[in-house]
């Protein structure tokens, strides 16, 4: 056997939002604020998110080793009655190696939830951009009290404020961003049907539709949000413009010249449900 059978993978209770998206430069964060604008919420930030991803991620790689417990029990016995044969994997207590990964998750979920606490709140969640629709997938598996809100942006709009923000600066890097943009994009349609998984359409955010807060309450059950949050223009650090920040905190979208475009249209002209004409349609200034 090469793969773990779903029924015996470790999991771990808590109940936690995680906010993602394909790239950055989609609207984690305001989302992000928004949600902390809930009473009864908090929703820590890409540490928080990177740390989570990190530690299901390592789990999900050492529970295989429970398919191979037996052995690894009996070669331990070998090796210490002396015979001679090769055993660089030499572990012992595979159940119990693969609990010190489980237990790690399991601190981490009860550590965000009781800086939760402590802040007055009862919800929480964290955020990170750019996680593959895959190792989310397995965080679902590994969490199934967890939900994740997933915000898309169109492609042109990502790519304006990332070119701003200098995460993209040559034609190279904007085709790395576009790939990856629509990896995610087409990968989060496998996870539709998990009614705890939730895309977001980042232009419902910019037309402050009313219908909006409802949906995010619904399904975070984060009640009580506040609508002047989306009234605020804050998408970076306060500095300087060439490091992509901004003394405001407010960078304003680049155009994308005839080049750009094309490596964005090129990049989705292989996935042609992905909007092709809004690129094509996109203002050159």
């Amino acid at each position: 056997m090469d793969s773990l059978d779903p029924a015996v993978l470790p999991t771990v209770p808590g109940a936690f939002l995680f906010v993602s998206s394909p790239t950055a430069r989609c609207g984690t964060t305001v989302v992000q604020r928004l949600l902390c604008s809930s009473p009864s919420a908090l929703v820590f930030g890409e540490y928080g998110g990177a740390a989570l991803i990190e530690l299901a991620t390592a789990l999900t790689s050492r529970a295989k080793l429970l398919l191979r417990a037996e052995m690894h029990a009996t070669d331990l016995e070998r090796a210490l009655a002396g015979e001679q044969f090769w055993y660089p994997h030499l572990l012992g207590d595979a159940p119990g190696f693969v609990e010190l990964f489980r237990g790690a998750l399991e601190r981490c979920l009860a550590f965000h939830q009781q800086q939760t606490h402590a802040r007055g709140r009862s919800l929480w969640g964290v955020k990170l951009p750019t996680v593959p629709v895959e190792a989310l997938r397995n965080l679902r598996r590994l969490c199934p009290d967890s939900k994740v809100l997933y915000v898309v942006r169109d492609l042109v709009a990502a790519a304006r404020s990332a070119k701003a923000r200098c995460f993209v600066r040559t034609l190279a890097e904007l085709q790395t961003f576009a790939e990856t943009w629509r990896e995610g994009v087409t990968a989060i349609e496998g996870l539709r049907a998990d009614p705890r998984v939730h895309v977001l359409d980042y232009e419902a955010i910019e037309r402050r539709d009313p219908d909006l807060l409802r949906e995010l309450e619904a399904f975070t059950g984060m009640h009580g949000l506040d609508p002047a949050v989306l009234a605020a223009r804050v998408n970076t650090w306060e500095g300087a413009p060439e490091k992509g920040h901004a003394p405001g905190q407010y960078l304003a979208p680049c155009a994308l010249d005839e080049d750009e475009l094309e490596v964005l249209e090129r990049v989705v002209r292989c996935a042609p449900a992905l909007r092709p004409g809004e690129i094509a349609a996109a203002p050159r200034r």
